[in-house]
C-alpha cells in the first residue's frame, strides 16, 4: 500500500512516499528488482522516494540537453530541476557554456528532498514552486516581452 508506478514510455518509477514505513518499502522494490532476472538489466536510480528503472544505455536529460542545443543550434537556455535526475541537465548546460557558443545557467528548485548533488551543480537557486512561478512572470515580462 501506498506504492505507484509511473510508466514514463521507455523508463519507469516506482514511487513509495505514500508508504506508511517508506525505507522498509523501498528495501523491498529494490530485492524485487535484484530477482529480477529482466530487471537486472536495468540501469537503477535511487532517487528522493522513488526509484527509477531506465534502460541500459547512457541516455539522461544531459545527453538530451546537448542533443538538443546541437540540433537547434541553440545560443542560450535556462534549465530548471528539482531532483537527482536533473543534475545530468545542469552539467550539460555548464558544459555547453564552456564548449559550445552558448550561454546558460542552471536553476535550482527546493523541496524537503531535494538532492546535495543538485544544490552544488545549481547557478541558482528558487525557493520553491511559489518562486519559479514568479521568475517565469518575471522572465515573460522582461526578457521576452517586446519593448
Amino acid at each position: 500500500e501506498g506504492i505507484s508506478i509511473e510508466n514514463k514510455g521507455v523508463t519507469a518509477t516506482i514511487h513509495y512516499r505514500l508508504c506508511h514505513e517508506p525505507q522498509l518499502a523501498k528495501r523491498r522494490i529494490l530485492a524485487a528488482i535484484e530477482d529480477s532476472s529482466q530487471a537486472k538489466r536495468l540501469r537503477i536510480i535511487q532517487e528522493r522516494m522513488a526509484v527509477d528503472l531506465l534502460p541500459p544505455v547512457e541516455v539522461n536529460k544531459g545527453t538530451a540537453v546537448l542533443d538538443l542545443i546541437r540540433e537547434y543550434n541553440l545560443q542560450g537556455g535556462i534549465c530548471l530541476g528539482d531532483d537527482f535526475t536533473d543534475v545530468d541537465a545542469f552539467r550539460a548546460i555548464h558544459a555547453a557554456c564552456h564548449d559550445l557558443d552558448f550561454q546558460g545557467f542552471a536553476i535550482g528548485i527546493t523541496s524537503q528532498e531535494m538532492p546535495k548533488k543538485l544544490v552544488e551543480e545549481a547557478d541558482f537557486i528558487l525557493e520553491g514552486v511559489n518562486d519559479v512561478e514568479r521568475f517565469l512572470k518575471w522572465l515573460s515580462q522582461t526578457v521576452l516581452e517586446p519593448s
